[in-house]
């Protein structure tokens, strides 16, 4: 085999392994992001009933949020850093932040298509259901919640936002 062969071979061999990471990291990095409510379950939901009583939580006439999580699900870690912000940069204390796991909203009987997801309740109402941020990582820089909790953002009534592409897994509807 000349030279000239053998780098042929070489630089053929890095591409096909360059390639082959290359869509090993695209399909596992992204094995998670898609449509909050991708089977459009919100479409038909009415939460204008839903509570934080519900979740055994005393209603208070501010702001109250829920964070809710789904044990082993890769995209907890991403929304480390909007919980931290609730305190630090929207000034809401921890008396009035919550976490419940996916089935503890289930038992409710309000169905969440996917987590990890934020609810905000004003005077014990639900306002918001749905992610904290759109994109592939969760960032901050694409929050929701920013404005609805600062009151830059004024709801008529309960937005489901199950119409955005996120990090988040799905919740097996029979749950």
């Amino acid at each position: 085999m000349t030279y000239r062969n053998r780098i042929r071979l070489v630089s053929l061999i890095f591409f096909l392994w360059l390639i082959s990471i290359s869509a090993g990291l695209f399909f596992f990095g992204n094995q998670n992001y898609g449509i909050f409510d991708s089977a459009g379950m919100w479409y038909q939901h009415d939460a204008s009933q839903f509570s934080i009583t519900q979740l055994g939580i005393d209603e208070i006439a501010g702001t109250q949020v829920v964070h809710v999580r789904q044990e082993a699900c890769p995209c907890n870690k991403l929304t480390e850093k909007h919980k931290e912000a609730f305190s630090r940069l929207y000034h809401l204390p921890d008396a009035v932040q919550f976490e419940r796991e996916m089935l503890d909203i289930h038992r409710t009987q309000f169905r969440l298509p996917a987590t990890p997801a934020i609810l905000i309740f004003r005077a014990g109402k639900l306002i918001y259901a749905g992610p904290y941020s759109s994109g592939p990582m969760c960032s901050g820089s694409n929050s929701f919640i920013a404005p609805i909790i600062r009151d830059e953002m004024i709801l008529k009534g309960a937005w489901l936002n199950g119409e955005v592409n996120t990090c988040r897994c799905v919740v097996n509807s029979t749950s």
